[in-house]
């Protein structure tokens, strides 16, 4: 029994000390990370003349709309984007600058090719501010980005002690743990907020942080990659896919490329095409299926430039086990895995998780208060024997 509690009692040591080492960064990391969960539906609100369009009754061939806004720029066009829903303005994108790492995007109504203004930049910075926050605190990438991973290593191990405080040293008392009793004084109340709503958040919570360790730590992101014989985070590269052009024939429009996509793949989602980088390339069209049980996991069909062949079809659900976890790993950060159901949770889940330390605090100081009354009596009494 003895050395039960001393095993409880290091772990209780652990989970308050890495806590107040960590609070502060992991505070600000799940705050930030929840503003940013509805990121795009804020964004989306608050650019609805930008995002949104009046619906008509058919919208305009692709052709004609990249042919009415090619004057926008003289930069090469790399690809576009057509919503799953109606309404929505499409994306087309052009190629970076010289020394920069992504080109710019226009919003263009589909129904009339106008080009639609640009998203409100003060939006656009708010969410910028959270995001290099969440990232690496506001500050120079190579100390922020370790800083915010060390952070992270610190709560799994934090949710982990968590879940081993969690247990009750009785298990008659066992009920204690899944509910808060609202009818106590402040201090119980404080208390079952921190124990119980964190034993509720604690799997999404462990999924947002060893997830997360990702973007901070190469060796972890290779360690990673090397468990699930898969790589995590990579940017995919072009297959090796051997077709025949047909000399004198022209390029089959963007509208026949884009249906003969749609036919192969079976059903109707949010497509992005793209366009080789080199000429002679087959086109990459990339397509979500919109249903919520779905993962958020791209189906991608190449296709011949000239005859809109299908030449490889790669769906998401052909994928071996290892392959579909190391191609979720960023929705299943983002919690848009599952759309808005997910998302849901994980606002909930983030909105915990950046009460905690908070709660964790006030759990240290009444711990301090109540000790320092207890070697008050203790050494009264002592006094008094003398």
């Amino acid at each position: 029994m003895a050395q039960k509690n001393r095993f409880r009692k290091f772990i209780g040591d652990l989970h308050l000390w890495l806590g107040i080492g960590s609070g502060l960064v992991l505070f600000v990391v799940c705050l930030t990370g929840t503003i940013l969960i509805y990121q795009k539906e804020i964004t989306d609100w608050l650019n609805q003349n930008a995002h949104h369009v009046e619906i008509s009754e058919k919208r305009m061939a692709i052709d004609d709309i990249i042919a009415k806004t090619a004057h926008y720029t003289d930069k090469r066009i790399t690809g576009f984007n057509i919503p799953a829903q109606e309404g929505k303005a499409i994306s087309i994108y052009f190629a970076p600058e010289k020394g920069q790492r992504r080109g710019k995007t226009l919003l263009v109504n589909p129904y009339t090719a106008e080009i639609l203004p640009e998203s409100s930049k003060a939006a656009k910075a708010f969410f910028m501010t959270n995001f290099k926050l969440h990232r690496w605190l506001l500050l120079d990438t190579k100390i922020g980005r370790p800083i915010v991973g060390w952070a992270t290593v610190c709560f799994v191990i934090i949710c982990i002690s968590g879940l081993i405080l969690w247990i009750p040293k009785k298990w008659k008392n066992w009920k204690q743990g899944f509910k808060i009793k609202t009818n106590g004084n402040w201090y119980r109340l404080n208390y079952d907020l921190h124990n119980t709503l964190g034993f509720y958040s604690l799997i999404l919570l462990l999924i947002m942080a060893l997830t997360g360790l990702c973007w901070s730590f190469g060796w972890y992101r290779d360690g990673l990659s090397a468990v699930l014989q898969a790589r995590v985070l990579s940017r995919s590269e072009a297959e090796h896919i051997k077709f025949e052009s047909i000399p004198g024939q022209e390029a089959a429009s963007y509208e026949t490329l884009f249906e003969a996509a749609q036919t192969a793949i079976g059903y109707q989602g949010e497509s992005s095409v793209r366009f080789p980088k080199n000429p002679g390339g087959y086109i990459t069209v990339s397509t979500y299926n919109p249903k919520w049980y779905k993962a958020k996991a791209a189906d991608q069909i190449m296709l011949h430039p000239q005859t809109a062949e299908v030449l490889k079809v790669n769906r998401f659900s052909d994928k071996a086990f290892n392959e579909k976890i190391a191609a979720l790993i960023k929705p299943l950060h983002l919690g848009d895995i599952y759309g808005q159901l997910s998302k849901f949770l994980y606002f909930i889940a983030s909105l915990i998780a950046t009460s905690l330390p908070i709660t964790g605090v006030i759990i240290w100081l009444k711990k301090l208060k109540i000790n320092r009354k207890t070697k008050k009596k203790n050494a009264t009494k002592a006094f008094a024997s003398v």
